[in-house]
């Protein structure tokens, strides 16, 4: 890991007064491409026992005057600073689209260095690091087409639709995170991970299939399952419900086997 010298915002996030006092483990959230730490402001209440750590990267929200990252390199490793010093407890990783390979990336690194690694990966809308990846074709795009295709597939609120100037502002992060995916390698002969993976993909996501969703079990030494649900890209809004009670169900025998004296509440 190697130290990024314009790094003064922190890179995990809270969510304010609804910080858990005493949790039994923490799931560290990695957005989208574009995305920041509020993509995941729904998931704020997921459990009693689960404190909700989102991933705010340069480039975005309260860090918008920062240089984004422009590979998944550079990227973990700004993050990786931060989830160094916060390994006090059992941890998970949920990743959706960009943020499925940082997810990777970071449980890879950790292992590779023998330190305590994520007790289990979420990726959801992003195939397994050794396939194709359809976002990485968007880096040709002209700013209007890429803003085009972006609204289309939802990534973007309609507050946001309607204001020019906060369109132009989000145009930076989004093509540095698309550079992130056209240039990302998987490391050759990786070694797979330890713990296990669990799959989410949408029904109708037209950047990746079910069977490219599948091919993660190459990833791991553990199990590896996966869940198609209701929605295209950004099924996580259509299918939240959903989504947030596989994810506490997961966690709670994770919880059973880190925290044996405790359980989690849905």
């Amino acid at each position: 890991m190697n130290r990024h010298a314009s790094t003064p915002g922190k890179t995990i996030r809270r969510f304010g007064d609804r910080q858990l006092r005493a949790p039994l483990l923490r799931l560290f959230c990695f957005p989208h491409a574009g995305g920041g730490a509020a993509s995941f402001r729904d998931w704020a209440g997921l459990s009693p026992a689960i404190e909700v750590c989102p991933i705010q990267l340069p480039g975005r929200g309260d860090r918008l005057h920062e240089a984004p990252a422009t590979t998944i390199q550079e990227a973990t490793d700004l993050l990786l600073l931060d989830l160094c010093d916060e390994m006090d407890l059992p941890f998970a990783f949920f990743g959706h689209s960009m943020g499925a390979l940082l997810g990777y990336e970071a449980a890879l690194w950790l292992q590779q260095h023998d330190m305590p690694g994520p007790d289990h990966l979420f990726v959801a809308g992003h195939a397994a690091p050794h396939c194709e990846h359809r976002l990485a074709s968007y880096e040709v795009y002209s700013d209007d087409e890429l803003l085009n295709t972006v609204i289309h597939l939802g990534s973007i609120p309609p507050q946001i639709i309607r204001e020019p100037d906060l369109l132009a502002a989000i145009l930076p992060a989004l093509r540095a995170d698309i550079q992130c995916c056209s240039s990302y390698h998987p490391p050759l002969g990786g070694t797979p991970l330890d713990c296990p993976i669990t799959c989410f993909c949408g029904a109708t996501d037209p950047l990746v299939t079910a069977a490219e969703m599948r091919c993660w079990q190459e990833q791991t030494r553990a199990s590896c399952v996966l869940h198609t649900l209701p929605g295209e890209h950004f099924f996580l809004q259509r299918s939240l419900n959903r989504l947030r009670t596989e994810v506490v169900r997961t966690l709670t025998g994770v919880a059973a086997v880190a925290c044996p004296a405790a359980h989690l509440a849905g």
